[in-house]
């Protein structure tokens, strides 16, 4: 194994964890109901697909979709 493999392994870890962090404080602040702090972990153009409606694109529209299904905490 050259050093390149173990930086691509060691990158992959972390990436993983990221992902798992992300998760993490996204279900942290639905169950806190922290519209604001939900929405700030999308990117500007980050997209929502519930399955029970359109899919919900754009930071503003998902700020306003948020706040319609849980209100303004």
């Amino acid at each position: 194994m050259g050093d390149a493999t173990i930086e691509s392994r060691i990158r992959e870890l972390e990436d993983r964890e990221a992902i798992r962090d992300l998760a993490r404080r996204y279900a942290h602040c639905v169950w806190q109901k922290d519209v604001e702090g939900a929405i700030d972990l999308f990117t500007e153009d980050g997209e929502m697909d519930t399955g029970e409606r359109e899919i919900i694109r754009g930071k503003k529209t998902l700020l306003a979709t948020y706040r319609d299904m849980v209100g303004d905490a």
